[in-house]
């Protein structure tokens, strides 16, 4: 499964790579696991062209002062780099094999929400990004659209 994940991966980053006239290219050491990978090149192959002034990416984002790490946090760039969403590519062994884990992990992202109290923090299985990549990353950068008109109304 990692290899299959790692070559789709590849192939999408090498679609986005030669689709755009902007070169911005991520390498795979960047990144903690494949699904990661994936859902990241994703994210920029499905980038919409009235959101690119307005956010940007940013990656293994520290938080709660340094005591936890997130995989992928899409931010304001007008707003001094304030978080919008956080993005969380579990997979299964790392965070749902044991109670432990699932106990942690959950414990992990209420301490997250409790400290950025307007950010939304999405959980996404690796087998959710394999299966279906682009269609969730297209329905989270509608969900950006969503917050950030909202928030330019009030």
């Amino acid at each position: 499964d990692k290899n299959k994940t790692m070559r789709k991966a590849t192939m999408l980053d090498m679609l986005w790579f030669f689709s755009r006239a902007t070169i911005f290219f991520q390498k795979q050491s960047m990144f903690d696991s494949p699904i990661e990978y994936l859902f990241h090149i994703s994210l920029l192959e499905t980038l919409p062209t009235q959101l690119c002034d307005k956010v940007y990416i940013d990656l293994q984002q520290s938080f709660c002062e340094d005591k936890y790490k997130v995989d992928i946090v899409i931010k304001h760039k007008d707003s001094e780099g304030e978080p919008i969403v956080i993005v969380e590519c579990d997979g299964y062994r790392s965070h749902y094999s044991s109670q432990k884990q699932a106990t942690k992990t959950v414990s992990r992202s209420r301490n997250i929400q409790m400290d950025n109290e307007n950010v939304q923090i999405f959980h996404y299985t690796g087998k959710e990004i394999y299966d279906d990549c682009i269609g969730l990353a297209k329905k989270l950068w509608a969900f950006v659209e969503k917050k950030l008109t909202k928030a330019a109304a009030e």
